[in-house]
């Protein structure tokens, strides 16, 4: 006779193995997942840091570039001092001294103005004489200091006694080649 109402028992050892093997994939899933979290921890805290770092580095350059943009006049100014500290002053006071001394009291001169940025001397002065005058302008030419010396302007001092020409004149710095 069959019997349809025995009772198995309802934890067997197949059961009690299928229940331990769940249990080990979902301790194994679990432990994973924490895995993944800690992952994720570590790489959001390396992604700030880099993060932090890059901020810094962003600000270092921008005070950079306002300290360049703030000293730029102060290293322009430095640079034109430079330039006129760079030009053969010795030089050209010693062309005009030797041009000068050709004509002892018949000229004088009363100012050396250098322009850098244009790369001209103007120098001006008195001169008893037009002839003596055109012929100190060309010996400040033929000492080879100065280039291109020409009479920007003159004018006759009809007030001051012996009547002196006051001259302005201009040479270009001769430049090396």
């Amino acid at each position: 006779m069959l019997d349809y109402c025995v009772r198995r028992p309802v934890i067997t050892l197949r059961g009690i193995a299928w229940l331990l093997f769940g249990i080990l994939i979902v301790a194994a899933v679990v432990g994973s997942y924490w895995d993944a979290l800690d992952m994720v921890q570590r790489q959001e805290d390396q992604l700030e840091l880099l993060s932090d770092q890059l901020k810094r580095k962003v600000r270092a350059r921008e005070q950079r570039v306002a300290d360049a943009k703030r000293l730029d006049p102060e290293l322009a100014a430095a640079k034109a001092v430079l330039r006129r500290l760079a030009l053969p002053w010795e030089d050209v006071f010693m062309a005009l001294e030797q041009a000068t001394r050709a004509h002892r009291d018949r000229i004088r001169v009363l100012g050396v103005q250098p322009d850098v940025d244009k790369g001209v001397v103007m120098i001006s002065g008195e001169s008893k004489d037009f002839d003596v005058l055109m012929d100190y302008l060309e010996r400040i030419e033929k000492s080879g200091v100065l280039t291109r010396v020409r009479l920007v302007n003159h004018q006759i001092q009809k007030d001051v006694a012996g009547r002196p020409i006051r001259f302005y004149a201009v040479g270009e710095w001769k430049t090396a080649s």
